[in-house]
């Protein structure tokens, strides 16, 4: 990003930031400068903070706003409190469809894959 960010951009990242997040990853979140930007530092911490606020309860910061030459970025992490119910079962669509979840928490295989035509 940068610091003068359109409005729709900002949100752009956002989004792809809170699947990320969703998803159980990373998110590295970094502002850019270019040129005489670079004297103005307090509009990047003004971003990185707001993109922060944005985020709320689906991310927590794993590492602060740091500046590294005319680089600003933070590192968010995926909330660490979920339940199981609310991560999503990365399968195959065809095992999800042979597959049924059990009050257990484990996956259990249905009686059988194939139905017989006549019975």
């Amino acid at each position: 990003m940068k610091p003068k960010i359109e409005k729709h951009d900002f949100q752009f990242k956002l989004r792809n930031a809170l699947r990320f997040l969703e998803d159980g990853d990373k998110v590295k979140v970094g502002v850019r400068f270019m040129g005489r930007q670079i004297a103005h530092k307090d509009l990047g911490v003004e971003l990185l903070e707001r993109f922060q606020a944005e985020i709320g309860d689906d991310g927590t910061v794993e590492q602060p706003i740091s500046s590294e030459g005319r680089s600003m970025h933070m590192i968010l992490a995926p909330p660490k409190k979920r339940s199981r119910n609310d991560m999503k079962m990365k399968t195959h669509r065809g095992a999800a469809k042979r597959f049924k979840k059990t009050g257990g928490r484990r996956l259990q295989a249905e009686t059988s894959f194939f139905t017989p035509r006549y019975a």
